[in-house]
Order: C-alpha cells, then sequence, then structure tokens
C-alpha cells in the first residue's frame, strides 16, 4: 500500500512539489529498511531449516539472477550423490569425490561441466500423468508448483515413520 502511494500519488505524472517528494522519499526508505528486515529474518528462517554439517544455504535477493555463489558451491564442496548408479557414471565421467566433516562424500561439479549441463539442458519439457497422457509442460517462463516432487524425505504413511524418499514414493506420489 504505501509503495503503491508514493509510487503513483502525485510522483508519477511529474506534477508534485517538493514536500510531496520529500514525504516519498523518506517513506519508500522506511519500507526499504522494513523489506531488508523482513528478507534477514526469511533467510535466516530458510538457512536454519537446512542446517546441519556440509550444508550450504544460497539466496539471491537481487532483482537478477545470479550464479557465482553456488558456481563456487558446486566446484568446492558438492553434492551428496545418494544413487550408487548416477554417482558411478558421474565418476566415470571425470567428476571427483571431497569429503565432508562429517565424512560424507560429495560429487565436485567444475564450472565448465554446469556450463555446458545448463547449455544443452532442454528449456522445456512435458510431464505425464500415471496414464501416460501429457499433463503439463514445464518451463520457459511459467512457474509451477509442484508439492513433494523433490522431498529428500517422507513421512510414510503406513508406518508414521519419517524416512529417505525413494522411487516408489514417486510413482505412489
Amino acid at each position: 500500500k504505501t509503495l503503491l502511494l508514493h509510487q503513483f500519488h502525485d510522483i508519477l505524472p511529474g506534477s508534485s512539489i517538493r514536500w510531496v517528494n520529500e514525504q516519498a522519499t523518506e517513506a519508500l526508505a522506511g519500507l526499504e529498511r522494513r523489506l531488508e528486515e523482513l528478507i534477514a529474518g526469511a533467510s535466516v528462517s530458510i538457512a536454519r531449516a537446512v542446517e546441519g554439517p556440509g550444508n550450504l544455504v544460497c539466496l539471491n535477493a537481487a532483482s537478477r539472477p545470479r550464479r557465482e555463489v553456488c558456481e563456487v558451491a558446486l566446484a568446492e564442496i558438492g553434492i551428496e550423490v545418494r544413487g550408487a548408479r548416477l554417482r558411478e557414471r558421474l565418476l566415470a565421467q571425470g567428476l571427483k569425490l571431497a569429503r565432508t566433516a562429517d565424512d560424507a562424500e560429495r560429487v565436485l561439479f567444475p564450472p565448465e561441466v554446469v556450463d555446458r549441463a545448463i547449455e544443452t539442458a532442454p528449456k522445456s519439457f512435458p510431464l505425464y500423468d500415471r496414464d501416460g497422457a501429457a499433463y503439463t509442460r514445464l518451463g520457459g517462463d511459467k512457474v509451477h508448483f509442484v508439492p513433494g516432487s523433490s522431498g529428500l524425505h517422507v513421512l510414510d504413511h503406513r508406518t508414521g515413520e519419517t524416512r529417505p524418499s525413494g522411487t516408489r514414493d514417486f510413482i505412489e506420489y
């Protein structure tokens, strides 16, 4: 409300007077401070949600895409690849392993590998339902909400236990 009022009320047409501009500048500066506090609080909450040895959270609050921090994280910290066959395939392509402080193994992805993967990845792809009919197309500049599709852990409805997710969980979802 504050933003819209001060962006459009007497400011946009260029017909405002000095005190209106001063008032708008002061109000928008206060709004900016409040938004920075909200962003900082949200960032801390997100980081706490994934806390643990070897975990790294990359947040981009910029108004444009950035990859520098993520490139360093992928190249120097890596990704824990749980699937043995996938890990073997990545290592067979020349990628290296690193050990974390808690003795977990992570696959390192140098910037040139990440760049090649981005360049060759499809810009969009279809998703199909259980019957094989095209359901939707992911990609482009559309926003899609797909809850649960990337959960590392699931709450097993049969046992009530939280456990790492597996292929069966995604098939049954």
